[in-house]
């Protein structure tokens, strides 16, 4: 039987592995040097009024999460680099178990691949290089293209080809490849029935300050319902994306996404674009305070066959993006955030921040982070106000090798749910210990 693609790098890097030759500091040319590393995380979450999908009256939920990733490189100057990382996630607990997951998984999935893949960069001195095989392909602030590593399983994995270019200044990646689907009952883990994608992402560094420009196409087969029946997906986009030094202690950022492409028949006519600008102040706690908003596009006519939405395109559902209940996503939704980070001491950070929600369309849904529709009134007549979320965490490195981290939220329902449901405020909290070795 023919190997998949991760079976055929894993049998790579064991070769390799078996022919590897250890020794202290950087490898010298043509000698392979084999490096061991690995992390163990363990979380434990309170949910009140919410589940791991959505906001969700009446229901709590407590539980522990493990995620412990071991991870090889067989690596020398000049020569392909080959990794291997595997992870086992699994949930204690939980009132939700893996029947609840129809498509990926986002906490349990026992020992399995995260990444297996050759890489070669600058190869002879070159500017062009390549990455094959399964991987983690993150961009900028991961808003857009980030691998999602809140969640215990990660959301964004690739089986993809890539291939690099880098001139000074400028660097382009180019890649093809298939989402992975995380799957207890499956090792290792298929991308044959994931979202297919190919982009173009490139950029411009100059000191603190980047450019980054990128273009692409996303394909899914999975059969949805659009306003005029039903079909595949198959979305086009391009945007940008921008942080530089505004002045000083000031630095901004911008991105922007359009997208056009079908869906269940529909065209696809939708924008998502946020804005930051931060400060640093002066004083002991180093602090940095921080105003955004973010925009995502939503449908203000049902029935018109052209879906307004925007989706996010690949960016991870995580803590640092639309407050830390993940309560919304990156569709059809205004997130006025407001936000402080301080380091009290040289090994404590705190982060607070408040976030004001609105629908960008009234007549359209609010949506999950897995694009599930939580709520919806066709009519418009329960305005956009979705409510505000206040939320808080501290992070306390140990040592080196040793993380602590606390945190929660708060979300207090606007009108527009308490006009569709039951509109209960949810709370949130977390303690986290995190072991790199």
């Amino acid at each position: 039987m023919p190997c998949s693609l991760p079976a055929r790098v894993l049998c790579s890097v064991a070769s390799a592995a078996l022919a590897a030759t250890a020794g202290a500091g950087e490898p010298s040319a043509g000698t392979y040097r084999l490096d061991f590393s690995g992390q163990l995380r363990v979380r434990v979450e309170s949910h009140d009024n919410l589940d791991l999908r959505e906001y969700r009256p009446d229901f709590t939920d407590a539980f522990a999460l493990s995620r412990l990733s071991l991870e090889m490189d067989v690596r020398a100057k000049g020569r392909p680099r080959f990794h291997l990382d595997l992870r086992d996630a699994r949930a204690f607990g939980s009132e939700l178990g893996d029947g609840n997951f129809k498509a990926s998984n986002p906490i349990h999935d026992p020992l399995d691949v995260r990444e297996a893949f050759v890489e070669w960069r600058r190869i002879g001195g070159s500017p062009l290089g390549f990455t094959i095989g399964r991987q983690r392909i993150a961009y900028g602030d991961e808003r857009v293209f980030g691998p999602g590593e809140w969640g215990n399983t990660g959301r964004w994995t690739w089986d993809a080809a890539r291939g690099h270019v880098e001139h000074g200044a400028l660097w382009a990646d180019a890649w093809v490849g298939r989402a992975v689907v995380n799957r207890p009952n499956r090792w290792p883990n298929s991308s044959v029935d994931g979202v297919r994608a190919a982009v173009l992402y490139g950029g411009i560094r100059h000191g603190e300050d980047r450019l980054d420009l990128f273009a692409g196409e996303k394909r899914d087969d999975t059969v949805r319902r659009g306003e005029r029946g039903t079909g595949s997906l198959h979305c086009r986009f391009v945007g940008l994306q921008t942080d530089t030094v505004l002045a000083g202690p000031w630095r901004w950022g911008v991105t922007g996404v359009f997208e056009t492409g079908q869906t269940a028949g529909d065209s696809i006519d939708a924008f998502g674009a946020s804005g930051w600008v931060s400060v640093r102040l002066d004083g002991a706690w180093k602090a940095v305070a921080t105003l955004a908003s973010t925009y995502g596009s939503g449908d203000g006519d049902p029935h018109d066959g052209v879906h307004g939405t925007f989706d996010g395109v690949f960016g991870g559902a995580d803590i640092r993006f639309y407050g830390y209940l993940n309560l919304v996503f990156w569709a059809n939704i205004w997130d006025h955030e407001a936000r402080m980070e301080l380091k009290p001491a040289r090994n404590l950070a705190v982060r607070i921040e408040g976030h004001r929600f609105r629908l960008a369309q009234a007549r359209d849904a609010w949506y999950s982070t897995g694009l599930k529709a939580v709520r919806r009134d066709p009519s418009g007549a329960a305005g956009g106000d979705l409510g505000w979320e206040l939320d808080a965490r501290a992070t306390w490195l140990l040592r080196a090798s040793w993380e602590l981290a606390a945190g929660g939220g708060w979300f207090e329902p606007g009108s527009f749910v308490a006009r569709t449901g039951q509109s209960p405020p949810a709370t949130w909290g977390y303690v986290q210990a995190t072991w790199r070795f």
